[in-house]
């Protein structure tokens, strides 16, 4: 098996992980590793680099999903496209709300509205984030039985990395972030 987020950073490849370990878990590999610990290392750059990026996975709920899932042999994102039923038209019928209600002409009600809709969505991360955490914890452990359930997570993440698209598309401040 290839080397993953957790295995750098030496944590249990797990969907709960708690932020304190996994901080913790971080410093200590930071340090065993830091260029200027390690004067002369050649390759410290290098495994520092992949220590921080190991870090900012695992710190993302849905990008440790990602990395958990793989890590148990479910479908890519690539292999497996569905969405939960009626997902795809509620979406739909939310965007369409989102637009109507942006295109107020009153730039304080835009900002209501805008603030609204993206608290609604942060509280779908929040719904997205507990059901996975359940649906990973009921992953049986007998790897012929996992088929069904890693699918089923692939699908939620799905749905998951809409309503990430929706906070990233409602919050002012990303495409500044984004370089946009």
């Amino acid at each position: 098996m290839p080397i993953d987020a957790f295995d750098i950073l030496g944590v249990p490849p797990a969907f709960d992980l708690d932020p304190e370990r996994l901080n913790q878990a971080y410093l200590i590999a930071a340090a065993a590793i830091h260029p200027d610990l390690a004067a002369g290392s050649e390759t410290a750059p290098h495994r520092m680099a992949e220590v921080n990026q190991a870090r900012r996975a695992l710190a993302n709920p849905e990008m440790r999903a990602d990395l958990l899932l793989k890590r148990l042999g479910g479908p890519a994102a690539e292999q497996e496209k569905g969405l939960p039923p009626q997902f795809l038209a509620e979406m739909m019928s939310v965007r369409e709300q989102i637009q109507d209600a942006l295109g107020q002409i009153d730039p304080g009600k835009r900002e209501q509205h805008r603030r609204h809709w993206e608290s609604w969505a942060r509280a779908e991360r929040q719904r997205a984030t507990r059901e996975v955490s359940e649906m990973f914890r009921s992953v049986p452990a007998e790897a012929a039985s996992r088929t069904g359930p890693l699918k089923q997570i692939r699908i939620r993440l799905n749905a998951w990395r809409y309503v990430e698209r929706l906070i990233e598309q409602l919050d002012p401040n990303f495409n500044a972030r984004a370089g946009m």
